[in-house]
């Protein structure tokens, strides 16, 4: 199979038809680029000895958790939590504008000392939501208190960095500090 760039350089006969300073000058390469690339989705309809299967599942995907993370709060603030409080907690991609959360979850805060342990399941993501899009990237985090009337009590941020783990994308746990 010819590669792209060998595909782009110039044969000898087109090399005769081509002044020598022009040959391979950037707007040439990225026209001969653009020209070459075109036809591409093509290649999915053409019949090939390629085999066309997707790639096998990845092991965070198999566990069922999208990312781990920790609620924290200064003492003093966490003293004035009231009963029924509900940490929302809301994750996004960095860097990509997918309209809207991947995620939200509702941590309950009620009889439980700070720090609190949550974890986002892959059945709270956005229904037909590909791995591809969240998977090797880092997730922010955004997370409100909410009184049992409706106030916001504290808010945090946060992120949780893409990793290798063993040969598998992973996420490090995020510690969200509530202020």
């Amino acid at each position: 199979m010819i590669s792209l760039a060998a595909a782009l350089l110039p044969t000898l006969a087109s090399a005769a038809l081509q002044p020598p300073a022009s040959s391979l000058s950037r707007s040439t390469f990225l026209r001969r680029a653009a020209f070459i690339a075109a036809p591409a989705p093509l290649l999915n309809v053409l019949p090939s000895s390629v085999s066309a299967e997707p790639p096998p599942a990845l092991a965070v995907g198999d566990s069922g958790v999208v990312m781990q993370g920790v609620l924290q709060m200064v003492p003093s603030l966490a003293e004035r939590v009231p009963a029924g409080s509900v940490a929302s907690v809301a994750v996004r991609v960095v860097g990509r504008n997918l309209k809207g959360p991947l995620a939200t979850v509702q941590v309950p805060a009620e009889g439980k000392a700070f720090p609190i342990d949550y974890t986002i399941p892959r059945s709270s993501l956005r229904e037909g939501l590909p791995d591809y899009i969240w998977l090797e990237e880092d997730i922010y985090i955004f997370a409100e208190l909410m009184t049992p009337n409706g106030k916001k009590l504290a808010e945090g941020r946060s992120k949780a960095k893409f990793v290798m783990v063993d040969g598998q994308p992973a996420h490090k746990v995020a510690a969200l500090s509530l202020e």
